[in-house]
């Protein structure tokens, strides 16, 4: 009778040990890390149009398929935008690209995916992705962009058009093409 309570005791050790070990091995695991919160849509509109007017002037105007409103970042991201941007003197731009981030305090704009621009002179830019800063009423792109005219082909790094004194820069590596000049060798 006294070899079982000491068996008893030894079994019971035996069981801590291994409990004990395994949280041991278990708190020395590298764990993934834990995914930081994904922001929560508050609102989400279909097939939605919204302008932007500044002194009775309309700046721009957007339509887009899909519209979702993140509060706890402060923007919304619209899907298939067109975008529709004025100049002072009644130049326009019309922007299209697979997606869009609009800030609703700023009214900045970054559209991206494909983002193809038709100025109302004829003019095609193309680009990765392009950003509306309203406080300056400039369209800005970072990457590689590509403008087709009527009479030039430009390609470079970047470019700025100010909407107010309707003026384009391309801002670096830029490479022109000038064409269709016949009538002015003719002379």
């Amino acid at each position: 009778m006294r070899r079982l309570p000491w068996l008893f005791a030894l079994a019971l050790a035996l069981i801590v040990a291994g409990v004990a070990a395994l949280a041991l091995k278990r708190g020395s695991e590298p764990r993934a890390p834990a995914s930081p919160p994904q922001p929560q849509v508050q609102l989400k509109l279909e097939d939605v149009r919204y302008s932007s007017t500044r002194q009775d002037r309309k700046e721009w105007e957007l339509a887009a398929r899909q519209v979702q409103y993140f509060q706890d970042v402060g923007a919304a991201r619209l899907d298939e935008v067109r975008l529709t941007f004025y100049g002072q003197n009644g130049q326009q731009y019309r922007v299209t690209g697979g997606y869009a981030w609009l800030d609703p305090d700023s009214s900045d704009v970054e559209v991206a995916g494909g983002v193809v621009a038709r100025s109302s002179d004829g003019y095609v830019f193309r680009t990765e992705m392009l950003t509306y800063l309203a406080a300056a009423r400039q369209l800005v792109a970072d990457d590689h962009v590509e403008l087709e005219g009527p009479r030039l082909s430009v390609r470079g790094e970047g470019f700025v058009v100010d909407l107010g004194a309707e003026h384009l820069e391309v801002q670096g590596r830029v490479e022109t093409v000038l064409k269709d000049f016949g009538d002015l060798a003719r002379r």
